[in-house]
């Protein structure tokens, strides 16, 4: 028997332009692509990382935000809508290719500070939900650029039920950087 899955709410979204005060001196600004290659035409008192975990690929989970950023309004398929092509959201950062592409990041940023948020899944749980860079490949990257000072949280773990991590904690390495 089929049963049609309904939204629980018929209320339409809908997405505004936020009222910016134009009139401000604001140094902010807000970038939309690729970490590695802007880390190279930026500098920054501080830059805050928070790269992929594990094999999980960001553009299939928040496709929708990329959308709202592209305005492309692609088409949708399969059960959770995704558009077709998502090529240009995939990251190196959710594959083998992982630290290396961390270190390269790390390598090159321009800043007196560097954050790195992540947590210590790299070998606990189901091979798709491990971390694709450990802590000690995080810390060595991040060694090459200065002292790093580790902090942790006990953290209530995300799953689906499929596996049993014990001991899950979120990490946040801060790195002054040498000059």
């Amino acid at each position: 028997m089929h049963t049609e899955k309904k939204m629980d709410t018929l209320v339409p979204i809908v997405f505004k332009l936020p009222d910016f005060n134009t009139n401000t001196h604001s140094t902010a600004r807000i970038y939309h692509e690729d970490a590695n290659r802007l880390v190279k035409n930026i500098e920054a008192d501080m830059v805050y990382i928070d790269p992929p975990y594990n094999s999980r690929q960001y553009g299939d989970i928040y496709h929708v935000l990329e959308n709202i950023i592209d305005w492309q309004k692609p088409k949708l398929y399969g059960k959770a809508m995704k558009p077709q092509d998502r090529s240009k959201t995939k990251s190196k950062y959710s594959t083998s290719k992982a630290p290396e592409a961390f270190d390269e990041l790390i390598s090159n940023i321009n800043a007196r500070y560097i954050m790195v948020s992540h947590n210590n899944t790299a070998h606990k749980g189901a091979g798709r939900s491990n971390a694709k860079i450990s802590n000690d490949e995080i810390i060595k990257s991040l060694s090459k650029r200065g002292n790093v000072k580790v902090f942790s949280e006990k953290f209530q773990v995300f799953t689906t039920g499929k596996t049993n991590i014990k001991d899950h904690k979120e990490l946040l390495y801060l790195v002054e950087v040498d000059k």
